[in-house]
């Protein structure tokens, strides 16, 4: 006999299913950083073919399912099911770094997944709770690194500046590159 889940119990495969539900009824990605993902791809693996194909085979497939017919009537339904279980991931990240009822956190994290959930390539199997979970590490990271670095300059850092500064540091592409 398996164990019960508890309700903080999070389905990968559920997660899977809506992830590429998201990605493929987004309206609002339209594929414009494919190309900035498959420079950086190159200039980071100039000795790798495999990584390079590859990216440029991921970015080929996104670029014809942007082309074709999107199914966008489903995109409401599908966020208002996969929010409640970012926010449940993001609120797990948060307590194992000790970090509660930060609302800033929080939305970091969330704005952080908005923006790069995308680069997810459900086509290869993998985890999208490793990859969703990896998103949210690194934001926590960086607004922690962030909070720290303006406390010891005696500055503030706002939003803008930081999103701006962290797609400087993780290359134009973006954070995470598909898994």
């Amino acid at each position: 006999m398996g164990r019960k889940a508890g309700k903080n119990y999070v389905d990968n495969r559920e997660l899977g299913r809506l992830v590429e539900d998201y990605i493929r009824s987004n309206p609002n990605d339209r594929g414009e950083w494919l190309d900035r993902y498959v420079n950086t791809v190159k200039s980071r693996n100039a000795g790798k073919p495999k990584k390079i194909a590859a990216a440029e085979e991921f970015a080929q497939y996104r670029r014809g399912m942007y082309s074709g017919q999107r199914p966008t009537e489903i995109y409401g339904q599908t966020c208002d099911k996969l929010i409640p279980i970012l926010y449940k991931i993001i609120d797990g990240r948060m307590a194992s770094y000790r970090i509660f009822g930060d609302e800033d956190v929080r939305q970091d994290c969330m704005l952080a997944l908005l923006k790069y959930m995308n680069r997810f390539d459900y086509r290869k199997g993998t985890s999208a709770f490793a990859y969703v979970s990896e998103i949210i590490t690194q934001a926590i990271n960086l607004h922690l690194n962030y909070e720290k670095d303006s406390r010891l300059d005696g500055n503030l850092v706002y939003e803008h500046e930081l999103y701006e500064s962290l797609d400087r540091k993780s290359g134009s592409a973006g954070m995470p590159r598909p898994i």
